[in-house]
């Protein structure tokens, strides 16, 4: 099955809704180990920091398409893995990576 961009929106809202909205929350407070680990981990100062050099990296990459605001859809089935991903992007963006690691660590 060939997703569109349309197609890519509406999954990107979907899943920008359980993982940024109240869908998170409601799945730590019934317990979901899963979704505890999300929260804290997404709460740190090194968990903000892999976010947002990750979501800078999924932006410049030329395998992964923005598809909204804060979601990009990987549009080639060979790019790096997250943290070879965030790797790439320090080498290759290396003042965005050091003004992204500034402003999250001045934080």
């Amino acid at each position: 099955m060939k997703i569109d961009k349309q197609m890519a929106k509406e999954i990107g809202r979907t899943l920008s809704g359980l993982l940024e909205g109240t869908a998170l929350e409601e799945a730590s407070a019934r317990g979901e180990l899963w979704a505890k680990r999300v929260l804290a981990r997404r709460n740190t100062r090194e968990g903000r920091l892999d976010n947002a050099l990750l979501k800078a990296a999924r932006n410049e990459h030329p395998g992964w398409e923005r598809i909204g605001e804060d979601l990009a859809l990987q549009i080639h089935p060979d790019v790096p893995e997250d943290h070879e991903l965030i790797e790439w992007f320090r080498k290759n963006y290396p003042h965005q990576a050091r003004a992204i690691e500034n402003s999250i660590l001045d934080n």
